[in-house]
């Protein structure tokens, strides 16, 4: 594998990880309980919303970094393999973090998707010039 695909599976595993990471900080700054809320099974209105919040901000990060990823390689596998990624270290924190057992499972079905539409966007970019 050159060097640059591997940077560019680097940089996007970091990307989503980071902007993630950047996301769950500013939701517990405006709602310091949405970081709380994983440890207990039944969760209220607010708290169920919030979780909904905390999908859309992993489901934009891995948006952004299919876009990042693609712009450095533009290959499919490349995208594949941060999806991948991304999954295993979601898959990880399911372990770690049982609840709200019905978020694991949306959050994994949405990981792929959302970065083969960063992939897309990228490359519709790439096919305008």
């Amino acid at each position: 594998m050159k060097f640059s695909k591997m940077i560019s599976i680097v940089l996007g595993v970091g990307a989503i990880g980071l902007l993630s990471s950047i996301f769950a900080v500013l939701q517990g700054k405006y709602y310091p309980q949405a970081n709380e809320m994983f440890s207990h099974p039944l969760l209220s209105n607010p708290e169920v919303i919030q979780v909904f919040v905390k999908l859309a901000c992993i489901y934009i990060s891995c948006i952004i970094g299919g876009v990042l990823t693609t712009s450095i390689s533009g290959n499919l596998k490349e995208s594949l393999i941060v999806g991948l990624l991304i999954m295993i270290i979601i898959g990880w924190l399911w372990l770690n973090a049982l609840y709200p057992t019905w978020f694991w499972p949306l959050l994994m079905a949405g990981i792929i998707p959302f970065v083969m539409i960063g992939y897309k966007i990228r490359r519709s970019f790439n096919a305008n010039k």
